[in-house]
């Protein structure tokens, strides 16, 4: 099953998709159908469907991000996976993995300056 998850890590790639249709593409089209093969051969399930929650914000309380060099230092809450992480520190950032349910908290305390989030997610909060 962990080959499994990995796979569909690759479903939250960071800022890798700059239209819906390439995510449409990406998930519906012929990478989506080549997932759900794997994931019907290796365990025996099949994908649905796939939601849509919008493209991935960040989110701070300390500077305006305008270029890579912006997150330099900044502490950012991510979920615990391992592909935002690796892409959060590639980029500069402390990436903070942290339960969702944790995140308002360590917002309003100064663990993290910031989260990412589909704008949905934020637009709720």
């Amino acid at each position: 099953m962990k080959k499994l998850f990995a796979l569909l890590t690759l479903a939250v790639v960071v800022f890798c998709f700059t239209m819906p249709a390439q995510v449409f593409a990406a998930k519906v089209l012929k990478l989506g159908q080549q997932w759900n093969d794997i994931l019907k051969k290796e365990a025996g399930i099949r994908i649905l469907a796939w939601t849509y929650s919008n493209f991935r914000h960040l989110t701070n309380s300390k500077r305006k991000i305008t270029s890579m060099a912006d997150l330099e230092g900044l502490k950012v809450r991510v979920p615990q996976n391992a592909l935002m992480i690796a892409s959060y520190e590639a980029w500069g950032a402390n990436p903070t993995p942290m339960a969702w349910p944790e995140t308002f908290t360590a917002l309003q305390q100064g663990v993290v300056d910031g989260q990412d989030n589909p704008y949905i997610v934020n637009y709720t909060m």
